[in-house]
Formats: structure tokens, C-alpha cells, sequence
């Protein structure tokens, strides 16, 4: 099975193929293997505000209400996902060096 990118890998995110000159795919140099590791990079990167009681001091609610904590959520925020984050790097937490 292809991956959210349309290259290998097995995760169930659906295929943005409108996106054919980005390659988001983390430090790694490539996607996730599996939707576990997404939930576990978005756990790591994205919950401390988009959950659906934010972490992160500047949040009382997730922004936009956009909740990012399990698979179906990301499957279906993944196109904004990638325009905010890969796109135009507009998410600090998701853009920050770890």
C-alpha cells in the first residue's frame, strides 16, 4: 500500500496528491510506516494545542477547534496539515527543531 505521499509505507492516510512537489516527511527523510507512528509524531508535535483540552499555556481550546489526537482526526485535517505545517511552516510547535 502506498503511504499519505503516495510513496511506500503502509499508513492509511489518504494520498494528497495534490501535493506533488512536497515532501513532507519529517527529520527522517520519510513518512510514517504506520498511522501509530502518526498519532505518536502528532502526539509528540501537534497535541499540546490541538487537543481537546490543550496542554500548552496559550490555549484554552484547541486552535481553530482543530483537534489532532487520534487517526480519524488526521486523516481528516491532512490536507490543512500539511499546508500549516510543511507548507508555510506556520505552526511553531510542529516546526520547532527536536
Amino acid at each position: 500500500m502506498q503511504g499519505i505521499f503516495g510513496r511506500g509505507g503502509s499508513s492509511a492516510w489518504p494520498q494528497l496528491r495534490s501535493w506533488p512537489l512536497v515532501r513532507p516527511t519529517g527529520r527522517s527523510g520519510r513518512e510514517p510506516d504506520d498511522d501509530a507512528e502518526a498519532v505518536a509524531l502528532a502526539h509528540k508535535h501537534c497535541v499540546a494545542c490541538h487537543a481537546d483540552m490543550p496542554t500548552h499555556e496559550a490555549f484554552d481550546k484547541p486552535p481553530k477547534g482543530i483537534r489532532l489526537e487520534t487517526i480519524e482526526q488526521l486523516r481528516r485535517y491532512a490536507k490543512q496539515i500539511i499546508t500549516q505545517v510543511v507548507v508555510e511552516r506556520a505552526c511553531r510547535s510542529a516546526t520547532r527543531p527536536t
